[in-house]
């Protein structure tokens, strides 16, 4: 009698990894430093999105499990773009493949659509 072992999604400890580092990061900037909650999460999140770049550049090279696409998308749409794009060319990651271009601008592109509406029609 064989024994099956549960199926883990990599992108569901990723994304828990993720939120969990973000989530640090806030309560640390918050409660520590004394930071505005907004500036916290922004640098947590950007800290959080160079890292896993990183990491999965570094697992890339390794040729081992690699962070999933989503994951990274997920983390740049959190508003870590800024970092993220520093990120793809820091570590020469993602740089060349057309999709993963395409998507990360138009994440950015949406992001800077919903900061101008934020600003023409909330204040």
């Amino acid at each position: 009698m064989s024994r099956r072992h549960a199926y883990r999604s990599p992108i569901t400890s990723w994304s828990l990894y993720g939120a969990l580092a973000t989530v640090a990061g806030l309560l640390a900037g918050y409660v520590g430093l004394g930071w505005d909650p907004l500036v916290s999460y922004l640098c947590s999140v950007n800290l959080v999105t160079l890292v896993f770049f990183g990491l999965d550049k570094w697992l890339a090279q390794q040729e081992s499990f690699r962070i999933p696409e989503v994951v990274l998308f997920g983390l740049v749409a959190m508003g870590g773009s800024p970092l993220g794009f520093i990120a793809r060319h820091l570590f020469r990651h993602k740089t060349r493949k057309t999709s993963f271009r395409v998507t990360f601008w138009l994440i950015v592109v949406l992001q800077i659509a919903v900061i101008v509406a934020y600003r023409i029609w909330i204040r």
